[in-house]
């Protein structure tokens, strides 16, 4: 059981990371900026991300 949360944890961690890099691949491309700016805007994504899932358990 145990190992099985596990795995579904880190898939969703996973996918949340990927989503986080293509969102981050997509706004640098909107904005024209510079692509060693990525990994600090796919951060942000991400943090802004978990961040709304926390609010919705929060509200909901």
């Amino acid at each position: 059981m145990k190992n099985t949360r596990q795995s579904r944890s880190l898939k969703k961690i996973a996918g949340s990371i990927l989503s986080s890099v293509a969102c981050g691949l997509a706004i640098i491309t909107l904005f024209d900026l510079d692509k060693s700016s990525l990994l600090a805007v796919s951060i942000c994504v991400f943090i802004c991300n978990m961040l709304e899932q926390q609010w919705q358990k929060f509200v909901l």
